[in-house]
């Protein structure tokens, strides 16, 4: 179990970092791909097979999926929207608002 959760966890930082604005439509696209394939099989989530991939994705992975909005291909847009309203990230991304918002009330 401990070698299938690796390669998954290999898999998601990799396609997380291909994401980046230098690459091109294909890369992402791909990565894109091969991300939602992962949501749909094993699940970003913890799922019942034991196999949590959970600590793999972060706020670095909400940013990366939120870069595609400045994709210029809408494909690639729908992709990372679909990803991004998966129930983890939306977690993730609830988490962080108090975090930012006690963050700017201490700056006031």
């Amino acid at each position: 179990m401990a070698n299938y959760r690796e390669f998954v966890t290999w898999i998601i930082s990799k396609c997380l970092t291909d994401l980046g604005p230098a690459s091109s439509f294909s890369r992402r696209f791909l990565s894109l791909q091969f991300l939602k394939l992962v949501h749909e099989t094993i699940g970003l989530e913890t799922n019942l097979s034991g196999l949590n991939v959970t600590p793999s994705l972060g706020l670095s992975a909400v940013s990366s999926l939120s870069d595609c909005f400045f994709d210029s291909y809408d494909v690639n847009k729908e992709l990372a929207l679909e990803l991004l309203q998966s129930p983890l990230i939306i977690n993730l991304i609830s988490q962080v608002k108090p975090l930012l918002k006690s963050k700017s009330a201490i700056r006031c």
